[in-house]
C-alpha cells in the first residue's frame, strides 16, 4: 500500500491507537534508514549539528 512505504505518511499518521513504543520505533527505522544513504560531507554536518543542538555528547 502506496501509504504504509511513504515515510512522510508514516511521520504524519495520527498516532491514535498505536502504542507509543511501537510508533518510536517505527521512527528510529526510518531514521536510520535515511541515515544510512547520506554522504560522509552530510553526515558530518548532522553530527554537527546534533552536537551543537546537545543531542549527542561524547
Amino acid at each position: 500500500m502506496f501509504f504504509l512505504d511513504n515515510p512522510v505518511f508514516l511521520i504524519l499518521m495520527p498516532t491514535f491507537g498505536i502504542n507509543e513504543d511501537n510508533r518510536k520505533e517505527e521512527l528510529i527505522r526510518l531514521i536510520e534508514r535515511s541515515v544510512k544513504e547520506l554522504s560522509l560531507g552530510e553526515l558530518e554536518a548532522l553530527y554537527y549539528d546534533m552536537y551543537t543542538k546537545g543531542y549527542i555528547q561524547d
